[in-house]
């Protein structure tokens, strides 16, 4: 039998979240009941079932990530910078305060965590390989173009 991904504790998105406070234990175990499924499933089953214990810890540390990174950002939708004035929908606020550190924050482990678990994404079609070739002719040259390369589109 296969070993599929540990899940994700309540604790470790706390602790990577650097959140110590009670507060958002319930928002934060709702974000992992949310999010974990889907990004479980985005992972080929050929790693997300393997016996590898060092692949499942590091496929484990991407979804943390990326949970943990909602979670700060989530946390920062509802702040207010200190100084800042807000009348009939216009809002005044101190330079360089418009976004919360822990947003920025937040963004930042949700892009690592996409990134550590890019190499292992399950293929959106199953037909396409990563050797399969798409080949387009423009009025100057020929251009090759692989699954690998269109990625990044």
């Amino acid at each position: 039998m296969a070993v599929t991904i540990p899940s994700v504790t309540l604790a470790e998105v706390k602790e990577r979240a650097n959140i110590t406070v009670s507060t958002y234990d319930t928002a934060i175990t709702n974000l992992i009941v949310l999010m974990e499924p889907g990004l479980q499933y985005g992972v080929d089953p050929v790693y997300s079932e393997t016996t590898d214990t060092s692949l499942q810890k590091l496929l484990k540390e991407g979804i943390l990530e990326q949970i943990a990174g909602e979670t700060l950002c989530l946390k920062a939708r509802g702040w207010t910078p200190e100084d800042s004035v807000s009348v009939g929908g216009i809002s005044v606020s101190p330079s360089g305060a418009a976004t919360h550190p822990d947003f920025k924050l937040g963004q930042e482990l949700i892009q690592r965590g996409a990134a550590r678990l890019r190499p292992y994404r399950r293929r959106v079609d199953p037909d396409l390989s990563d050797d399969s070739e798409i080949t387009s002719t423009t009025s100057s040259e020929d251009r090759k173009m692989t699954m690998d390369t269109m990625e990044d589109w």
